[in-house]
């Protein structure tokens, strides 16, 4: 019996590839895992693309894949929405952590379970972030600030030190929450949108300073 974990990536998605290509970097750093392949509802997504290794095939989809008992899963989809969701009809599956080698974590940092810290991402000391999180491409979390679960911070969003994102939490590419402040839960940050007052649950925020908006008054 292998002692590798197996690593079953939900979502064959451009950011499943992406998760793809860092469980590999993490591999190459000594992470004690193997890759089993994707699972996704399109048996089809993988055919258009240039992927030879059997760990990269479409397993099945999240509701009927073969699954093993020891299977670890990375959830990789980017909608905070569609994480949350996919993670309820995962109930009582194993999650994997990722953290790419590149990546800067705080000894004194805390992770939740199925979180995914990507290439150049910093998580500062006594910070916290929950479960099922997305920190992409030098996406920071400072000092003692506070991530909730399912939040994404797209690349380059900043958390400054104390500031807290409560649960679900959207923060776009290059947008900033300053410090001390407080981002309330189902709320998006737009892209470079600097948050320099408490947001309250539900709200659009965006410009510089940020103006809060009601989110689900937004046309989408």
């Amino acid at each position: 019996m292998s002692d590798l974990t197996p690593i079953v990536i939900v979502g064959a998605g451009g950011l499943g590839r992406e998760v793809y290509q860092w469980a590999q970097d993490c591999i190459a750093a000594g992470a004690a895992w193997q890759i089993r392949g994707f699972v996704d509802d399109d048996s089809s997504a993988m055919e258009k693309f240039n992927y030879e290794k059997d760990d990269a095939k479409i397993l099945g989809a999240p509701d009927d894949y073969p699954a093993q008992a020891d299977d670890h899963l990375l959830i990789a989809l980017g909608d905070v929405r569609q994480r949350k969701t996919m993670a309820e009809r995962l109930k009582g599956a194993q999650f994997a952590t990722l953290v790419h080698p590149s990546a800067n974590v705080a000894a004194t940092a805390r992770l939740g379970q199925g979180t995914l810290v990507c290439p150049f991402a910093l998580v500062g000391p006594d910070a916290q972030v929950g479960e099922q999180v997305v920190l992409n491409f030098y996406a920071s979390v400072a000092h003692d600030a506070q991530v909730g679960d399912f939040s994404v911070l797209c690349p380059y969003a900043t958390v400054n030190g104390n500031a807290q994102l409560d649960s679900g939490v959207f923060v776009g590419t290059h947008a900033t929450v300053t410090p001390g402040r407080r981002v309330g839960s189902d709320s998006k940050v737009n892209a470079n949108t600097a948050v320099m007052r408490d947001v309250d649950r539900g709200s659009y925020v965006v410009g510089v300073p940020g103006r809060a908006l009601p989110l689900y008054s937004k046309a989408r």
